[in-house]
């Protein structure tokens, strides 16, 4: 995927642009259906019958799965044959086929999507929606809605604000996803401590939806609560100069490989020079204005952020930076990233 945001995606935030100048930005949160209206969210997903060529396919011995026509010929004689148990899944704004599914994939409209999380306000106060959009041309639909605000350190000085993800793909490639998702405003880093969530299948009825979904948000409130209590662990906890250079490291190694000891080639050389680069980033994020003044300087949790931080606005991403970030950030390398550099500061405050 060369870009998680395309020309047919759209995505609004409230207060701030806080994914690099994309989407429209509101004063303030709004209704989650409002969200999605502004977000462009109004297409469906349509299913279609799959026919295949069996005449083209006996002739030249094609894989089925590329024979496959949408619209059937007219006309006495044609080879034509409806495949029984596949559909393909088909965006009905831009006729985009999103992918062929089994005919038991049960698609979960984005109107209902914005019914379910509506549905669950009568549980959780869910009744705005901070950010919401589509990725990857419709493939992938999300909202980030509030479930409210807890200070890292002290005196108000490191707000972050606790969220749910509610991600919906529409190509096959996934569940309904519901995910605890913390932001800390100095900075915008988004934060998780897993990144698997809490997924509802795409073959149950949207009754049986809500009722898993208000299961899931439950848990999803009592990780929200453990996390609170971890990150308070993390920023109470000291970290000399010695261990943050350990925990860089093993952060480092973890996501990307062994960094040379003594480096003779050049890819080794290479190696090092990514890996000091890295580092020096990590470091100099430690003395930014985001970074200070929030009251856990020198703590296991300051180290974190400084990584977070270049995981979330800095590191490269493929394609278009700006296009692929908020992808990355939420569902993807930054976030699995992000979780085992939490695993290791965890593991480091002991």
């Amino acid at each position: 995927m060369s870009h998680e945001i395309t020309s047919s995606d759209g995505l609004v935030l409230a207060r701030n642009g806080a994914w690099h100048g994309l989407g429209t930005v509101l004063p303030s949160a709004t209704s989650v259906r409002e969200s999605f209206r502004l977000a462009g969210l109004g297409w469906r997903v349509e299913r279609h019958p799959i026919y295949v060529d069996r005449t083209t396919i006996l002739a030249s011995g094609q894989d089925p799965l590329d024979a496959v026509a949408e619209h059937p010929r007219d006309g006495a004689g044609s080879a034509l044959q409806v495949q029984p148990d596949r559909v393909a899944l088909v965006r009905s704004d831009t006729v985009d086929t999103f992918e062929v599914v089994g005919k038991g994939f049960e698609v979960l409209q984005n109107d209902e999507l914005a019914d379910l999380i509506e549905s669950l306000s009568k549980v959780g106060a869910m009744q705005t929606a901070d950010t919401a959009g589509s990725l990857r041309g419709g493939r992938n639909v999300f909202a980030l809605v509030p479930r409210g605000e807890f200070d890292a350190g002290s005196g108000g000085r490191d707000p972050v604000r606790s969220y749910v993800l509610f991600s919906n793909a529409h190509d096959g490639s996934g569940s309904l996803t519901i995910v605890p998702t913390d932001v800390r405003v100095v900075c915008a880093n988004t934060l998780q401590a897993a990144t698997q969530g809490i997924r509802i299948r795409h073959t149950a009825s949207l009754k049986t939806r809500i009722a898993e979904a208000v299961a899931a948000l439950s848990i999803a409130d009592k990780r929200a609560g453990e996390f609170r209590a971890r990150v308070r662990h993390l920023a109470a906890t000291p970290m000399g100069d010695e261990d943050r250079r350990v925990f860089f490291l093993k952060v480092y190694e973890r996501a990307f490989g062994e960094i040379p000891g003594r480096p003779t080639t050049a890819t080794e050389r290479a190696k090092v020079e990514r890996a000091t680069e890295t580092v020096g980033g990590w470091l100099a994020n430690l003395e930014s204005s985001r970074n200070t003044g929030t009251g856990t300087e020198g703590s296991v949790w300051h180290a974190l952020n400084a990584v977070t931080e270049w995981s979330d606005h800095t590191r490269r991403v493929r394609g278009d930076d700006r296009a692929n970030r908020i992808y990355s950030n939420l569902l993807g390398t930054s976030a699995a990233f992000k979780a085992g550099a939490f695993a290791l500061a965890e593991a480091a405050a002991g």
